[in-house]
């Protein structure tokens, strides 16, 4: 990772990351292969795709993606929470971690409109 605020939104997000692994853990055992993987796989995404527009030329593309897929994950976590699969509390941490990753997401877009795409 080339640049500070990429290196952080990494870290952020594998931070997510473990945190929606832990959850899902406690998730009821009809969901563990359908929600709780999607959630999972979600989460695992955003660090390839993280990984993936670090390294690419033309970085809006991979970063449009990147955004795309927070908010599928936003979502879930939302879903999760309303059915009961989530508690509150951990609702909130995980909606504060995706919230966070959005607005670096967001800062690292308008960087590359504005320098050229790089």
């Amino acid at each position: 990772m080339a640049q500070k605020k990429e290196i952080e939104i990494f870290k952020k997000s594998y931070e997510l990351s473990l945190r929606i692994f832990n959850a899902t853990k406690l998730f009821p055992k009809s969901q563990r292969f359908l929600m709780a993987a999607r959630l999972e796989e979600l989460s695992i995404g955003l660090l390839e795709k993280i990984i993936q527009a670090n390294e690419a030329q033309d970085k809006l593309p991979p970063l449009k993606e990147l955004s795309a897929a927070l908010e599928r994950l936003r979502i879930l976590i939302r879903f999760s929470k309303d059915l009961a699969y989530i508690d509150f509390k951990k609702y909130e941490g995980l909606s504060l971690g995706t919230n966070e990753i959005g607005r670096m997401l967001g800062g690292w877009i308008k960087y590359c409109k504005g320098n050229g795409n790089k």
